[in-house]
């Protein structure tokens, strides 16, 4: 079956409404709000709405009134408001449960299935490549943006995304691994914050990177949907095709004007 979906990512919706509360204020701030205009009845969304993972979904809830289902992966900004912890993937399901919206999926708490294609995702974050030296020079970060931090937060936080970023690549990989013997399903499309592949990094794509995710194989895959960087990508390597569709910050892009891919799966 031959299917379209929507396709959009790295929102930040504070960054575009003046109105919204930043608890960690970052960059140029501009009016000027995402008019979506669906063209499927499939919206997936690959992180980063916003810095609160309570407003990003309030505001999936919003995007729900166009589409019959929205499929969801956590960016690292939804989890700022708690850093340098992270939340789990069951308290993000539990707040996804708690508002009633069966239009809304959590990807990495809930494998989509849609006719015979299985959509399986994570936020995926970076391993630093298992370089101590690197968590170390990216932590100096954290405190230039991260209001009233303490000394050791940056490597706190640091030390937390590596571990997340081992534990969400075996569950990824396992659920390839489970969807590649199911008969019923033709492609996997995977979602994931993070990018899958180091070409689309910056020279520092250590920090936006998780290299495990090359380890990922399976012949059934069709689609990688991802975002973190802002930069536009769209292009096929080894029968896979590679989207990216951020808007990210009035000082980056500027993309006062948005818009939502429609992506073909077949």
């Amino acid at each position: 079956m031959v299917f379209n979906v929507d396709f959009v990512s790295d929102l930040h919706i504070e960054s575009w409404d003046t109105k919204l509360h930043f608890k960690h204020p970052y960059g140029e701030r501009k009016n000027k709000k995402f008019n979506i205009k669906p063209s499927s009845e499939i919206l997936i969304v690959a992180g980063d709405i916003s810095d609160n993972i309570h407003l990003s979904i309030k505001y999936l809830n919003h995007l729900s009134k166009y589409y019959n289902y929205i499929l969801f992966v956590d960016g690292n900004h939804e989890h700022v408001e708690i850093i340098p912890k992270l939340y789990s993937h069951k308290q993000i399901n539990e707040l996804f449960l708690k508002n009633n919206n069966p239009k809304l999926i959590y990807l990495p708490e809930n494998t989509f299935i849609y006719e015979n294609t299985a959509f399986v995702g994570y936020c995926g974050w970076w391993n630093f490549n298992n370089s101590d030296f690197l968590k170390k020079k990216d932590s100096k970060s954290y405190s230039s943006w991260i209001n009233n931090s303490k000394e050791n937060d940056g490597l706190v936080y640091n030390n937390n995304i590596q571990k997340r970023s081992i534990l969400e690549f075996k569950k990824i990989n396992q659920k390839i691994n489970k969807l590649e013997s199911n008969k019923k399903i033709k492609n996997i499309c995977i979602v994931t914050h993070t990018l899958p592949l180091k070409r689309y990094g910056s020279t520092n794509y250590f920090a936006e990177h998780n290299t495990l995710m090359n380890n990922i194989k399976s012949k059934k895959l069709t689609h990688w949907f991802f975002g973190h960087t802002h930069s536009t990508f769209d292009e096929y390597i080894n029968d896979i095709r590679y989207v990216c569709n951020p808007r990210g910050r009035p000082d980056d892009f500027n993309r006062e004007n948005y818009y939502k891919w429609k992506i073909n799966i077949k």
